[in-house]
């Protein structure tokens, strides 16, 4: 996998001004475990804060509070063999009580978005594999 696809993706804005990230390079937000990240690998299920600004029960991490986002949804994404490899989240500036079928779709979102991440690093190594057996091909003849 090269360097940029370890970065954060951040994919654009949806209605009632709820931003949308995906987060895939776990290891450094996790380490800690206890932020919003551990919290959400350790339990594996999509976690909810209406009003991040009053609940201090999961710490934020300090660009969350440095930009003032108080409505909260993340859901994990499951690689094939059950690994949390990220995490999708919603953000809001105001406070947002996201409903349960919001909640419901951002772990679908999660799901899709977890398989197309799985399928790019399959294709990766596949490409790679390609590229040195015709390297070596090519050494042989």
């Amino acid at each position: 996998m090269n360097a940029r696809s370890r970065e954060n993706l951040r994919i654009g804005c949806i209605q009632d001004s709820v931003a949308v990230e995906v987060l895939i390079d776990l290891q450094e937000r996790k380490s800690d475990g206890c932020g919003r990240t551990a919290w959400i690998v350790e339990h594996r299920c999509p976690l909810v804060i209406a009003d991040a600004t009053n609940d201090k029960s999961i710490p934020a991490g300090q660009a969350l509070e440095r930009l003032g986002i108080r409505g909260y949804a993340a859901a994990p994404l499951f690689s094939r063999s059950g690994d949390v490899i990220g995490i999708l989240r919603a953000l809001s500036y105001e406070t947002r009580p996201f409903s349960e079928a919001e909640v419901d779709l951002l772990q679908q979102l999660a799901n899709g978005t977890a398989i197309a991440i799985e399928n790019a690093r399959l294709f990766e190594e596949t490409n790679a594999s390609y590229k040195e057996i015709q390297s070596l091909h090519e050494i042989a003849q």
